[in-house]
């Protein structure tokens, strides 16, 4: 949620700091802002929080929610990998026994590349279909006061235990693309500010298959590895979201193109989440039937 509020408080200030002290002392104002992030990590006492197991070893859940059960009595016949995740058979077994952790780790990148690169060129796109800069800084701020927005509705959503993949991962990956097709399409400022709310709210929602769907795919004993391997997908994509953006962004010299390409990888996710959703279900029936 944080990150939502940086992205819609930032771009103003920046833009108010530029118009009053100049471009430098803006930059340097907004580095001190920011630089804050290091000494509030510094000081977070650390903790460990005790897992949710019964005495009997078995997971607790709320009644009623039929689909987490399913899940754990899949996880349940997992063997244990060894500890050193450095060796190759952790991560073939890793991988052979959670085979939906590929999926969950494809719509992690095409999320954390659309995010970075969104929030990155949000303003310079607004910029480049005619609004005046001062103008251009409030797409982000609707954008960000969106995925807010967003994230208060995942926490609402967990917090009833009824997120769903298609909630989660199919319908906003639609929605993004429709958003960024209208503003493909027009000009407008307020359909331009629609569609950057529409996005940054969906956004939001799709993040949750990344970081609250990650206990649901893997079981308890390969979860550090799948924690792992989720920072190292995210770190890449954030690399290839800025990086492959300005890059298209040079070659075609237009910004329609970057976000276009962009619309393509929502549609992508979109089919992702329908296979992640069928490949989990004929897992959860190949379990029962075994046993």
């Amino acid at each position: 949620m944080i990150s939502f509020f940086g992205v819609a408080s930032l771009p103003p200030s920046y833009g108010y700091f530029v118009r009053n002290i100049g471009e430098r002392e803006g930059m340097l104002m907004l580095g001190i802002a920011t630089s804050t992030m290091i000494i509030i990590g510094a000081l977070t006492p650390s903790s460990v929080r005790s897992s949710n197991i019964a005495n009997d070893g078995s997971t607790e859940t709320s009644a009623g929610s039929d689909e987490t059960n399913q899940l754990i009595e899949r996880n349940e016949g997992c063997q244990n990998i060894p500890e050193s995740s450095r060796s190759l058979e952790y991560w073939v077994l890793f991988f052979r026994q959670h085979p939906t952790i590929v999926h969950h780790s494809l719509l992690l990148a095409l999320k954390v590349y659309a995010n970075i690169a969104w929030s990155i060129f949000l303003v310079p796109y607004g910029e480049a279909l005619g609004l005046d800069p001062a103008t251009a800084v409030w797409l982000s701020t609707a954008g960000g006061l969106a995925g807010v927005l967003g994230k208060v509705c995942i926490f609402v959503i967990y917090r009833w235990e009824s997120m769903i993949l298609p909630l989660g991962a199919v319908f906003p990956t639609i929605l993004i693309a429709v958003s960024y097709v209208i503003s493909l399409l027009s000009d407008n400022v307020i359909a331009l500010m629609f569609t950057a709310s529409g996005s940054g709210f969906s956004i939001a929602l799709w993040a949750s298959v990344g970081e609250a769907w990650l206990p649901r795919v893997v079981c308890s004993d390969h979860f550090r590895g799948a924690v792992t391997l989720s920072f190292s997908v995210a770190g890449v994509a954030t690399l290839l979201g800025a990086t492959i953006t300005g890059a298209v962004i040079d070659i075609t010299g237009s910004y329609r193109w970057a976000f276009a390409t962009h619309v393509v990888l929502c549609l992508l996710g979109s089919l992702i989440s329908v296979i992640w959703i069928f490949s989990d279900r004929h897992l959860t029936k190949t379990s029962k039937l075994e046993k």
